[in-house]
């Protein structure tokens, strides 16, 4: 009798141990969750005042802009920047923003030199940016602003490179913007 009492003690305790460790495994990973859902937030999301920068730089006869339109960035770093667009239709547009090609100079004595072998000058254009997913719809007479991130390989070459940024709205060229990026 006294060894059946003993058993469903164990039990009984087993049973709490499993509860509890269930509850702390699904607390555990909701916070997991909500940590990568804040780090996705945050991540391409350009401050105020670089937006409203970009915002101003479209006029009516500038339809796309980039914000800095020069930056420095090490092997292996990223830099985020800024994209604009404005939709000057009357309708609302969807756009894809892509970058086309990489483009690596160097300097010789009073110019810079286009390395013409290299394009792009090291691994594919996907180990140069972070591409903006999918298409953008904006609506009619709106400006947009989104963050891109420009990255540079960990063994790229010291140089300038230019980055050539392509906005189209349903297969037609509807931008073109470059970035220099300087890797010492």
């Amino acid at each position: 009798m006294m060894n059946r009492k003993g058993q469903l003690e164990l039990s009984a305790n087993f049973i709490v141990i499993i509860v509890l460790s269930i509850i702390i495994l699904v607390g555990g990973l909701a916070l997991f969750y909500r940590m990568i859902h804040n780090a996705q937030n945050t991540v391409g999301k350009l401050d105020d005042q670089t937006e409203q920068m970009i915002k101003d730089m479209m006029t009516d006869s500038d339809r796309t802009a980039v914000y800095p339109t020069e930056a420095s960035i090490t092997d292996g770093d990223s830099k985020l920047i800024g994209i604009g667009i404005t939709n000057i239709y009357n309708e609302e547009v969807d756009f894809t923003v892509k970058l086309i090609s990489v483009t690596r100079y160097t300097n010789t004595n009073t110019d810079w030199t286009p390395m013409a072998s290299e394009s792009p000058p090291l691994g594919t254009l996907s180990d140069y940016n972070d591409i903006i997913s999918g298409p953008i719809s904006i609506a009619p007479h709106e400006k947009f602003v989104k963050g891109m991130f420009l990255k540079m390989p960990k063994d790229a070459l010291p140089g300038q490179y230019t980055y050539t940024i392509a906005i189209t709205n349903q297969s037609n060229a509807y931008g073109l913007v470059q970035v220099i990026v300087n890797n010492k």
